[in-house]
């Protein structure tokens, strides 16, 4: 989800950030845990052969050679450095990828939103399910309070999904309801 809306932001609106679990970059450029510029450390084994490829950006060239092992949700100083640094190179978004792991320590406390997407949550699936729900749902509480300036897109067809409309539409935030089958859009 994440990676389609930046493709959809990019061709309508310039420079868009990623933080995200396979990468931090902006544009076509991979950008290191401190938000600089990655340079790779050896020259493309593929570059003479300009083959396609189907990988993320600047991935598939050096598979196995530099991994993707950065956090999903990076803390919150390098958080800010990362988005700092996309703001002055130009970007007008940015779009964060959330681990529900990282939710209930703080990394996001200094982040403004204007949207926030739910894409899917299974309480059952999860270790502590139940405590991450709640997790997710004050974060819509806490950080979508405006509706001037938030606004959400939201699963409905999935059970924390519905609960996150009700409580976005009670307090009057405007949601744009999703879901793989029609009939949970009413």
């Amino acid at each position: 989800t994440a990676w389609l809306s930046r493709g959809v932001f990019e061709e309508a609106d310039g420079l868009i950030g990623m933080v995200g679990n396979i990468e931090y970059a902006m544009d076509l450029n991979k950008l290191t845990r401190e938000g600089d510029f990655w340079v790779p450390e050896e020259e493309d084994p593929t570059e003479e052969k300009k083959r396609d490829c189907s990988a993320p950006f600047h991935l598939a060239p050096y598979l196995g050679k530099y991994g993707t092992d950065i956090p999903t949700t990076p803390d919150a100083l390098a958080l800010q450095a990362l988005i700092a640094g996309m703001v002055d190179r130009g970007a007008t978004k940015v779009i964060i990828e959330i681990d529900t792991d990282t939710l209930a320590d703080g990394r996001l406390d200094a982040v403004e939103f204007n949207v926030l997407v739910f894409t899917n949550f299974h309480e059952e699936e999860e270790e502590n399910g139940e405590e991450m729900s709640a997790q997710i749902v004050k974060l819509f509480e806490t950080k979508l309070t405006d509706k001037a300036v938030h606004s959400a897109v939201v699963n409905a067809g999935n059970k924390l999904g519905r609960e996150l409309m009700g409580l976005l539409d009670a307090r009057e935030i405007p949601v744009l309801p999703c879901a793989l089958d029609e009939r949970d859009i009413a």
